[in-house]
């Protein structure tokens, strides 16, 4: 995805968002996906899952 040169974070950035708008990831893992087997467990990744923090103490 970066190649040559390491460019901005910004234009490394905007590279990922349009990829991922276009599809370009959902493609590849659908890809990775079908060439497994059957899994024989299934994990969830709660990376992006946000909770509602506590009040600040008083």
């Amino acid at each position: 995805m970066c190649r040559g040169s390491v460019a901005p974070h910004e234009t490394i950035y905007n590279r990922f968002i349009r990829r991922s708008r276009t599809g370009v990831f959902n493609k590849i893992f659908a890809a990775l996906a079908a060439k497994g087997g059957k899994p024989d467990r299934l994990m969830i990744d709660v990376t992006h899952s946000k909770g509602i923090a506590p009040p600040p103490a008083s």
